[in-house]
């Protein structure tokens, strides 16, 4: 089964999704799980080390586009593709 956990940056949002997957993960090792998330330095140090592939958007304000942001747009459909 392929699983993508989308959150928040935040340590509220990354700890209980990163616990909901590790359940995931122990019930069925078959399971490909993906978190996409902002990259700030708490999500960096939580989820570097996971285990689990991670995207990290590097968008800074909602509704402000800027190149960054559509890059990693483009890269979350082309690892979308590949699970």
């Amino acid at each position: 089964m392929k699983i993508l956990f989308a959150c928040s940056a935040s340590g509220g949002h990354i700890l209980p999704a990163l616990g909901v997957a590790q359940e995931l993960k122990n019930i069925n090792g078959q399971n490909r799980i993906l978190f996409l998330t902002e990259k700030n330095r708490i999500s960096s140090d939580i989820l570097t080390g996971c285990g689990f592939e991670v995207v990290f958007l590097e968008s800074k304000a909602p509704f402000n586009i800027r190149w960054p942001m559509v890059n990693s747009v483009i890269k979350l459909l082309i690892n979308s593709a590949q699970l």
